[in-house]
């Protein structure tokens, strides 16, 4: 028989039957989310808005939360801080006198708000769950749960008598309820909105001469008793929102703009001209004092870099060491260690700060976002290959299970070595190497777990189911050290209680759960080596399964791009807050699912899920942390002081955090594809869940924690856990109906 005819009658592989558009899917998957991704970097908005350079002032430098920043990033912020989102909805009349819905970019906001524009009382910014706070201030419920300061402003007093005993009980150390802390939040954020208008804050005068940054109500007192200047420009804010006439406001904000224009000095005399102008749709006049004031900046050598802000920290740890040893023994007895503490202070440096345009970029980009959202797409692309796939057999099983044995190896001895140099970094900063704080519980709980583990492994008391099962059991361990004891507002390491995260931290946990229970059933209800897939689905599931490493790889460039970006910004290492810890976390998991996928060929799309899984679910919760904290890019005070223990702590514990969250994906992966119920099991556990949210919606009025898709889309976790209950009850009916008898 000839080559050629040879070729003719010898079968073709699964790949070569499908056809060219299969073939290529993985790559035009990718192609078309690098599209979407250079959409989004070619497309900064620059466009004057009714000829204002309104970008043009989003370029400005401002300082707040301690750090140099556009007025862009201020302007997010902000918004984030008070309606969790980075764009507001404006309420218009259209031409037939009927208002509408407009999306505004944030910064617009900020100036309407600054200027005492009419459309400032016309932003839905305030958010209100709590049906009681809502039947307090005479509002009804509305898609969003969002409200503006004109329908606020009527049942003012009411607001700020509730705010005011929610604000007292907190600071005796009670308990609020979840109506309280609707009020006490609520009264946060008009206090923020009526700072803002008052001109106490941001601080936005850069420090040409001997003072230090200073906000327009700071500049007007001159030196003399700041305190009493701002609350005089506060309280005229306030008379008029008691009032309850806010188109009052506007010529309030008038007469303080114009006084801020005929104040003498140079910088303030721009702001008040630019604001006034913007309040009067004087783009001539806008766009004038924004160059007035760019040219006073370059006049005065102020460049858009953070330079005072890291002298100042400098400045306040040797102050700070200084004193210590001043009290501790005396200036006599410690002179020689002053002296060397003394020849670290640097000379105070020019009033520097580089381009804001890159940070600008940066917000419009929202790499983490993006890569959020790819990694979610990554993940049904391996759910799907998953589901054409053929179950895993005895083997991979067995082979699982020492990849999990393996990688808690890793998570104990870098959770243990991340322990200890958190001991050593609790010496530095506080003077005590443990004291047993809930966050250095939970470090220790993880530890022991994982040696927990790793001893019923060695001892033949589990084998590869045993592994997955108690590696879940990490997950909910590590995830209550993480997150769940800042939840509780209790010890140092306390970063802050977040709602949200509360919610899906009980999701989380009760899933682990139901995977637990799902992987202690007899073995007859599991997948045996009869069981197999179609040759032409599982040629389909190879296929979906490259597209979506692929996909996971260009993601991780976009991952790594947002961390550089905020080094560059910054100016310090991914691991100096919860945020940017929780994104670096990330970041490794996804090292880790790739690296793994390409070792385990046995077993295709086991690395892939680890990576998406990490990747997107760390994004996932710094949103959450964003929205509590405002500017991620803050440092906490014990990072200033204590760098090195610090980043090499966090660094360390995380890696161990990252390790332990991998071994205990591969758990799931195990149950997942060898257990014939499990996905038809997780499909009743979000049924449950969508079941429980209609029982308390109708009994208690009580709606589960949105979700915030983009920046203008809400949307409830009951649909989301009505749906995808419904696709998976329905994947593991055909799973089940492909099992051989």
């Amino acid at each position: 028989m000839s080559q050629k005819k040879k070729k003719q009658t010898s079968p073709p592989s699964e790949i070569q039957t499908q056809g060219r558009f299969t073939r290529n899917l993985p790559w035009i998957i990718t192609g078309v989310m690098a599209l979407w991704l250079l959409s989004k970097a070619f497309t900064v908005p620059k466009k004057a808005f009714q000829g204002m350079d309104m970008h043009g002032f989003g370029r400005l430098p401002v300082v707040e939360s301690g750090r140099v920043k556009p007025y862009d990033s201020l302007a997010r912020n902000y918004l984030i801080l008070m309606s969790e989102r980075q764009t507001v909805i404006e309420m218009v009349e259209d031409h037939r006198g009927r208002e509408k819905e407009v999306k505004r970019p944030a910064i617009k906001w900020l100036l309407d708000t600054l200027s005492g524009s009419p459309a400032a009382a016309k932003y839905r910014i305030f958010r209100i769950e709590s049906l009681h706070v809502l039947q307090t201030l005479g509002l009804t419920p509305r898609h969003g749960f969002r409200y503006t300061l004109e329908e606020i402003v009527p049942r003012l007093p009411e607001l700020i008598g509730e705010a005011i005993k929610a604000r007292q009980k907190k600071e005796a150390d009670k308990t609020l309820s979840p109506d309280e802390e609707q009020f006490h939040e609520l009264g946060m954020h008009l206090q923020r909105y009526i700072s803002l208008t008052a001109f106490i804050v941001p601080h936005i005068i850069p420090p040409v001469d001997d003072h230090d940054w200073q906000s327009l109500g700071g500049m007007l007192a001159n030196n003399r008793d700041k305190r009493r200047v701002e609350g005089i420009m506060q309280e005229r804010v306030m008379m008029v929102l008691r009032e309850g006439d806010i188109n009052k406001l506007t010529q309030t904000q008038a007469d303080m703009l114009s006084g801020l224009r005929d104040s003498g000095m140079e910088p303030v005399n721009h702001w008040g001209s630019m604001l006034l102008a913007w309040q009067k749709n004087d783009a001539q006049g806008f766009n004038t004092s924004i160059g007035k004031y760019r040219e006073w900046l370059r006049k005065n050598n102020v460049r858009l870099e953070e330079g005072n802000t890291q002298w100042r920290a400098d400045k306040e740890r040797i102050d700070q060491a200084i004193a210590k040893l001043k009290a501790d023994g005396g200036e006599s007895k410690n002179r020689e260690a002053i002296k060397d503490f003394e020849s670290e202070r640097k000379p105070k440096p020019a009033p520097v700060v580089g381009d804001t345009g890159f940070e600008v970029s940066y917000n419009h980009i929202e790499p983490f976002a993006t890569s959020a959202a790819m990694y979610l797409i990554g993940f049904l692309l391996i759910c799907a290959s998953w589901l054409f796939g053929a179950p895993v057999d005895e083997e991979r099983i067995k082979s699982t299970g020492r990849l999990i044995f393996g990688i808690v190896c890793f998570a104990l001895l870098l959770s243990f070595v991340g322990t200890v140099l958190g001991g050593l970094w609790a010496d530095d900063s506080w003077g005590r190497f443990w004291g047993w704080d809930p966050k250095e519980n939970g470090a220790l709980m993880i530890v022991l777990w994982n040696a927990i583990i790793l001893h019923a492994r060695l001892g033949g008391m589990i084998q590869a189911r045993g592994l997955a099962l108690l590696s879940l059991g990490g997950n909910m361990i590590t995830a209550w050290s993480w997150f769940g004891v800042n939840q509780l507002g209790k010890g140092l390491h306390s970063y802050g209680f977040t709602s949200g995260i509360t919610f899906w931290l009980l999701v989380f946990v009760t899933s682990q759960i139901a995977f637990i229970l799902i992987g202690s059933m007899p073995r007859k209800y599991w997948f045996t080596a009869s069981d197999s897939s179609k040759p032409s689905t599982a040629a389909l599931s190879m296929v979906l399964n490259r597209a979506a490493f692929n996909l996971i790889a260009f993601t991780f460039v976009v991952h790594t791009f947002g961390l550089v970006a905020r080094i560059w910004i910054s100016g310090y290492p991914p691991v100096t807050t919860l945020y940017s810890s929780a994104i670096f976390i990330g970041w490794g998991a996804v090292i880790l699912g790739l690296v793994l996928e390409r070792l385990q060929r046995s077993q295709p799309g086991i690395g892939n899920a680890i990576a998406a899984v990490g990747g997107f679910s760390t994004l996932l919760v710094a949103h959450f942390l964003a929205i509590g904290d405002g500017d991620t890019f803050t440092m906490m005070q014990a990072v200033l002081d204590t760098r090195f223990w610090l980043a090499t702590h966090v660094t360390t514990v995380t890696l161990g955090y990252m390790a332990t969250f991998v071994a205990g994906g591969l758990g799931m992966y195990l149950l997942f594809r060898s257990n014939r119920w499990c996905v038809g099991g997780l499909g009743v556990f979000c049924l449950l869940w969508a079941l429980g949210g209609l029982v308390v919606r109708s009994k208690w009025g009580i709606e589960y924690p949105s979700i915030a898709v983009g920046d203008n889309l809400l949307v409830n976790p009951l649909y989301i856990f009505l749906w995808v209950g419904l696709i998976l009850t329905a994947a593991g009916w055909y799973r089940l109906s492909q099992v051989k008898n």
